[in-house]
């Protein structure tokens, strides 16, 4: 890491004189990294100008977090890699309401069918039923 911005360094936790050691494998969860890994090789290969995606990131004290990761490759004039820029949003707070939304999702569809009974939406626009 090049530079980290004071926003970056507060959500993991790591001082600017740290981060100028790291790379993605101290922030990154094992399970994340093929995915990431790929994004790179595709932005490389300039099979993407840039790329967005969720990952989870790992902070100094070990806790985890959620965010969404805007990536982009920046060249110098004959096309050689030079960095990568990256922006990161933390959004765990969305992931923990998404997950509620899930588990209140499933469990309104159990006690449905343990009362034998079901839900549906009608379009009136449209005078069309949907299960």
């Amino acid at each position: 890491i090049l530079w980290a911005n004071p926003a970056y360094l507060k959500m993991v936790r790591f001082t600017e004189k740290d981060t100028h050691q790291m790379s993605i494998y101290h922030t990154s969860l094992p399970v994340d990294l093929p995915a990431h890994k790929e994004i790179l090789e595709k932005l490389l290969k300039g099979e993407m100008e840039s790329a967005t995606f969720d990952k989870k990131y790992r902070r100094s004290d070990g806790t985890v977090f959620w965010a969404t990761v805007g990536k982009r490759l920046v060249m110098d004039e004959s096309g050689k890699p030079l960095y990568f820029i990256s922006n990161i949003v933390d959004i765990s707070q969305r992931k923990g309401i998404e997950e509620k939304l899930n588990e209140s999702q499933l469990r309104l569809e159990e006690a449905q069918r343990v009362a034998k009974i079901g839900s549906f939406r009608h379009d009136l626009i449209q005078d069309t039923y949907y299960w």
